[in-house]
């Protein structure tokens, strides 16, 4: 009896590649957060000729060495795979670095959100009493609630945003083309498997930008940017929606993540100035 072949979509590889990213942007963090016990550095103050203590906990240790770098690795795989597909369509050179160093920004920022946040969250709970101040208490909170989440927020947001664009340029260049249907959605399961991540994706988001004070910088992004997206992908040569699997989990978790926000708004109340909404540690 003649085995069935799976035939996996090269969209699904890359929406797949797409939800590795969200879960080591998201994922980990929570997980981690399990038993999480302290880890003690003994260093040496060379000005003072004396060794002291820091502690660090298993979480920020692997935020630190894991999170950033294992979301870098596959957010870069994942743009260098399109963007080579894309020269074979002669997508002029130019334009390629152009797309590209957009990445390397956004991953900059990104890392740089991610660092500033774990270094002075840890900062903020170890401070001992004696020096805090209301302005030392004020200046970590600015680094880490302010600065740290609003650079994890845009760097993120940016990458999936330029993923999704460039995805659909290379489905776009290839209508028509002999290999347009290994692009395409192979089959249902792709669809409902991309569906429920789309929709987890924008629960999960939600409540970690709701968390992180800057669901409201996302609130307005995330929808223009979306109908930008749906409008190209729409424009001359059409594709369907369901055909195009890492636009239609952006759009789902778009919808998703607007729905949840508001929702919350709705029940919790909106704070008079930025960030407007709750975090889910103070209610």
């Amino acid at each position: 009896m003649r085995k069935k072949q799976i035939i996996i979509s090269e969209s699904f590889i890359r929406t797949f590649l797409i939800v590795l990213m969200y879960g080591v942007a998201f994922g980990l963090g929570y997980i981690t957060r399990l038993g999480n016990p302290d880890v003690t550095y003994r260093f040496y103050v060379s000005e003072q000729e004396i060794y002291a203590l820091y502690r660090l906990n298993l979480k920020d240790i692997l935020d630190l060495i894991i999170i950033g770098p294992m979301f870098t690795v596959i957010s870069f795989f994942l743009v260098k795979r399109i963007l080579e597909d894309l020269k074979k369509y002669d997508l002029p050179e130019k334009r390629i670095k152009y797309l590209f160093t957009i990445y390397l920004l956004a991953v900059v920022i990104f890392n740089y959100g991610n660092i500033t946040h774990i270094t002075m969250n840890r900062l903020n709970s170890q401070v001992p009493a004696a020096l805090e101040t209301e302005a030392f208490y004020y200046a970590i909170y600015f680094l880490d609630e302010i600065i740290g989440h609003l650079f994890i927020t845009l760097g993120f947001f940016v990458i999936l945003t330029e993923i999704c664009y460039i995805h659909t340029l290379s489905l776009k260049n290839r209508v028509g083309a002999d290999s347009f249907s290994n692009f395409i959605m192979r089959s249902r399961l792709e669809g409902y498997i991309t569906t429920f991540f789309g929709i987890l994706g924008g629960i999960i988001t939600a409540f970690s930008y709701l968390e992180g004070q800057c669901a409201f910088v996302y609130l307005l992004l995330n929808p223009i940017c979306g109908v930008v997206l749906f409008y190209f992908n729409n424009k001359r040569a059409a594709l369907k929606t369901k055909n195009n699997l890492i636009l239609m989990m952006f759009l789902l978790m778009t919808i998703t993540f607007t729905m949840t926000v508001l929702l919350w708004g709705l029940f919790t109340g909106l704070k008079p100035v930025y960030p407007f909404f709750y975090q889910n540690s103070e209610i």
